[in-house]
């Protein structure tokens, strides 16, 4: 694979770099640039389809004013946030999804209100798996999940997860893709490096995005360690970004490739074990719908075995059949 020169492209005040994703391992991207000639637009849903208008959802649902991240149902956009622009950091994520040739699973470490995962589950039929701290949220993110009733294979877990569980999750569970957005510099110092180890042990490719120092944020005391972190690790850096906190600076989203091999996961189902989605309060597929998944298993005799069922979206599967 040839080496793509690197290229300047303005759009919305976003510096992009031009991508040089060379890893000297597999064959993940196969064309030479990743960054296309302009920021990729929103694409709303289709006349026709049977969900509801964003003027109907908006009726009976009261969004949070002014809110972290966008907010988004069946792919409409329905709030728009403070923080960095959603729509353009997301352009750079499809670029680098779009060179997978087959389904993919997704974990979303600080999810927010799930506009990634929800994109990301739109435009590629990923099996998405998102974490979120409920307490600095001001809507559920297991709410918006029912909003977005386009969507089977999203599920979330309620939980301000720290490092030690981070750990636990690497040594149970896979991902394809692991993203990590402006997020290490929120875990304590004394765990960060903790747990940006174990958040690239989780995946085959890690999608991480940390402010500058500088930066008037959480853990600014660390930002230059966090960096210095990311760039130890085979990566790449694809986009620099305007930060909320400090006009005058820009986070570095990168690409890393994970240091776990997968190859121990790659027979079973797509998702997170039920057993995992329990542990780690799993919020979305609600109970009631477990159950009645559950139900289905047993009437298609399915194996009940705890190490056999996976949370795939708003569903449950068996690995065995019996």
């Amino acid at each position: 694979m040839k080496k793509s020169h690197n290229k300047v492209i303005s759009g919305f005040g976003v510096l992009v770099v031009g991508v040089v994703l060379f890893f000297t391992y597999g064959k993940f991207f196969k064309k030479n640039s990743v960054v296309g000639a302009g920021v990729s637009t929103f694409a709303v849903s289709q006349a026709g389809e049977s969900f509801e208008s964003e003027k109907k959802v908006k009726e009976r649902v009261t969004f949070p004013d002014n809110p972290y991240q966008d907010i988004i149902v069946n792919n409409r956009l329905v709030a728009r946030g403070h923080g960095p622009n959603c729509a353009q950091r997301y352009a750079f994520i499809k670029a680098l999804l779009s060179r997978f040739d087959r389904p993919i699973t997704v974990l979303d470490i600080g999810a927010a209100y799930g506009y990634f995962s929800f994109r990301i589950a739109h435009d590629f039929d990923a099996t998405c798996l998102m974490i979120s701290d409920p307490k600095l949220e001001r809507m559920s993110l297991a709410q918006l999940c029912a909003l977005n009733n386009s969507l089977d294979k999203v599920s979330c877990i309620a939980k301000r997860i720290n490092a030690k569980e981070l750990e636990q999750l690497s040594q149970r569970e896979h991902f394809d893709v692991v993203l990590a957005l402006n997020v290490i510099h929120h875990f304590p110092k004394n765990q960060w490096k903790r747990a940006a180890r174990a958040i690239v042990n989780l995946g085959n490719y890690v999608v991480i995005e940390t402010p500058p120092e500088g930066d008037r944020t959480l853990g600014r005391e660390f930002l230059g360690d966090i960096m210095k972190f990311v760039e130890s690790k085979r990566h790449a850096k694809i986009a620099k970004i305007p930060r909320h906190t400090s006009p005058d600076k820009h986070a570095t989203m990168y690409v890393v490739k994970g240091e776990n091999s997968s190859k121990k996961f790659v027979s079973l189902p797509q998702g997170v074990s039920l057993t995992t989605f329990k542990l780690l309060n799993g919020v979305y597929p609600t109970s009631q719908m477990i159950k009645k998944s559950l139900a289905q298993l047993k009437e298609n005799n399915y194996s009940f075995l705890s190490q056999d069922l996976f949370v795939q979206g708003k569903h449950i599967v068996s690995a065995v059949s019996t």
